[in-house]
């Protein structure tokens, strides 16, 4: 099999499930289903411009090898996540990225990591009107 195979094969693995969940949210009722579909929706149109992509390529796709620092960097992310919260967390480490390991200058850092929490913000709070705090927002005052 070819890469460019290997990765519409995949492509179209990944696909099934997160069509699966879509439909299996529509079942439940409207509160508990926007969670699920939000998630599932952004995600289904990604594979699908990757479908896409996969079957127009020419050229065999060769991936690149994974660096350990990107395991790192996804740890760092969930423990961010799990202590200050989704709003606060991505965007810190995300700023954090694109100034250290990205080396992008601080205008640039800080109006991604504010146009990325705004984003965050507004999906989170005010579409799906869920706690974004994390381990530091449940202590008590």
């Amino acid at each position: 099999m070819t890469p460019r195979h290997e990765r519409i094969v995949v492509t179209v693995a990944l696909t099934v499930p997160v069509v699966l969940a879509a439909v299996s949210a529509l079942t439940l009722g409207p509160a508990a289903r926007r969670m699920p579909l939000a998630v599932a929706l952004p995600t289904l149109a990604l594979l699908l411009i990757e479908l896409v992509r996969a079957r127009r390529s020419d050229a065999g796709f060769e991936p690149r090898p994974l660096e350990p620092a990107l395991f790192g960097w996804l740890a760092a992310l969930a423990l961010a996540t799990v202590v200050t919260g989704v709003l606060v967390g991505p965007a810190m480490l995300l700023a954090t990225y694109l100034r250290f390991q990205s080396r992008e200058r601080w205008p640039i850092v800080i109006g991604v990591a504010a146009a990325f929490a705004a984003v965050v913000f507004v999906v989170f709070d005010l579409v799906l009107d869920l706690p974004a705090g994390g381990v530091i927002g449940m202590w008590p005052r």
